[in-house]
């Protein structure tokens, strides 16, 4: 029997993701990260107004609708000599 969650981005967009053999949030994340696109490190999963971590128990998330909210990539800093610092990813 395969195990299931519902994975809905903010836009409306829904996701059955298949979760044997998860048995953290971690796992799920990176499963749902790998089926939208994008990198695990930029996608948070939230219960209701509640941030899942990724060592929350996975069996907790069983019967829940569980939303992605995909997070800006954050710019690299770079430490010049002297003291400088510049930044990579920003506009």
């Amino acid at each position: 029997m395969s195990s299931k969650i519902i994975v809905r981005r903010l836009g409306g967009e829904s996701l059955d993701l298949n979760t044997d053999g998860a048995t953290s949030v971690r796992d799920a994340r990176v499963r749902a990260a790998d089926a939208i696109g994008v990198s695990a490190t930029l996608l948070e999963l939230l219960i209701g107004d509640h941030t899942l971590r990724d060592e929350d128990p996975f069996a907790d998330l069983f019967g829940s609708e569980i939303t992605s909210i995909i997070l800006p990539p954050q710019p690299e800093i770079a430490f010049l000599g002297g003291g400088e610092t510049t930044t990579r990813g920003m506009s």
